[in-house]
């Protein structure tokens, strides 16, 4: 008896996951890939389809690879192409920590009996806390700009210390609780709400004042989000709350570029709506790809870490304008980069037979109804911006 007792007890020394932390484990099954995805858990060959993921495990994607990865705790992440990401901490009736390297990920998490946060998910600049939402965070290592947008529900969102990054190093186990502590702290972080964003700097104390983003980018990431739930979506209507002030923080009905963790505001010939405080972006500054959601630069240029735009091939005359000299982009270096110069309106393009006036070719149109009119949405094909409000409803 003494035997077989001193057995057990050995055992759950040398295999703690067998013993008394089993229950306490939190273990998750890779369910959907594409793509090259790796995990340092087994650096020999490429995750597959149905391979666990353990606390401690490095996920990293390739340039158009991508991963979702299901956990016992009924949360889920997606972690986005050429992106990188830690499970520092995966333990039930505890916030879990997650480490976003670089790049983006999604996550969603149900909501529990009780309002303590399910996981913190943090980057060298910024700690997001999650209580019961899905969200997507953003984060470039050579700019060090954290992003972060809510799909539903909503986040606490803070930019963390410098010093903070050395104590979640030397003790990675209180990591999770430093988090809280700070997100708990009304003077620290902010709240995001469904289709706001919010970003941290490394020379700013705190983060910027949430603001919604464009809501033609925010539907097309949420229709096109892996985590969107079977029947959920199905109708989703646009009409989100009016925003009081926008408090210094950036213009809202901007587009945040995934690869640098960059938000590009509206520009000078952008119209505000009065009901909700939303710019509709005007100009040449970039378009939404509708199947990503995703931003696109305009033609010819390339959006770099700097916040400024760079040329990739040579510019044709209906492309003449130098995007830098009126799109701001901030990037923590003393406010905006640059002041934001009012631009001369584009000039119409002549639409081609057969075309309706005021349309874009080869861009879709809607015909006008009475009290509406046509806008040339800046590359994003013409939209019909009713004369009393902006509504956009995506069926």
């Amino acid at each position: 008896m003494r035997v077989g007792l001193m057995l057990i007890i050995l055992i759950g020394i040398a295999c703690p996951a067998i013993g008394f932390g089993i229950d306490n484990a939190i273990t998750g099954k890779v369910v959907m890939l594409k793509g090259v995805v790796n995990s340092s858990a087994r650096p020999s060959s490429p995750l597959q389809k149905g391979d666990s993921i353990q606390e401690g495990d490095i996920i990293t994607t390739g340039p158009g690879s991508l991963v979702k990865i299901e956990f016992s705790n009924n949360s889920t992440i997606f972690v986005g192409p050429d992106s990188s990401m830690k499970l520092d901490k995966m333990e039930n009736g505890k916030a879990n920590v997650i480490s976003l390297i670089k790049g983006q990920l999604q996550s969603r998490y149900s909501k529990g009996e009780n309002s303590d946060y399910k996981a913190v998910v943090k980057t060298h600049t910024a700690a997001l806390g999650v209580r019961g939402t899905h969200f997507l965070m953003a984060y470039n290592p050579e700019n060090k700009v954290s992003s972060a947008v809510t799909f539903s529900g909503h986040v606490s969102f803070m930019k963390t210390p410098e010093r903070w990054n050395d104590m979640c190093a030397q003790n990675p186990g209180k990591c999770g609780d430093l988090m809280v502590k700070g997100l708990d702290n009304n003077t620290l972080s902010k709240v995001i709400s469904e289709g706001q964003l919010s970003q941290a700097f490394t020379n700013k104390k705190t983060a910027t004042m949430p603001t919604q983003i464009n809501r033609v980018q925010f539907f097309s990431l949420l229709e096109n989000s892996p985590l969107q739930e079977d029947g959920q979506g199905a109708k989703v209507t646009g009409a989100m709350a009016k925003l009081e002030g926008e408090g210094g923080g950036p213009k809202a009905g901007g587009m945040l570029d995934l690869k640098t963790s960059l938000y590009v505001e509206p520009n000078g010939q952008a119209i505000k709506d009065p009901k909700t405080g939303h710019y509709l972006p005007l100009g040449d500054i970039g378009q939404v790809d509708f199947k990503s959601g995703e931003y696109k630069p305009p033609q010819g240029w390339e959006l770099k870490p700097t916040g400024q735009f760079e040329m990739t091939q040579e510019k044709t005359p209906d492309r003449a304008i130098d995007p830098n000299r009126f799109v701001t982009v901030r990037t923590g270096e003393g406010g905006p980069d640059r002041e934001e110069k009012p631009a001369a309106k584009p000039p119409l393009q002549k639409p081609r037979p057969g075309s309706m006036p005021g349309c874009t070719p080869g861009l879709p149109c809607i015909p006008r109804a009475p009290g509406e009119d046509l806008i040339n949405n800046g590359g994003l094909g013409t939209i019909l911006l009713p004369r009393a409000r902006i509504h956009i409803t995506v069926e």
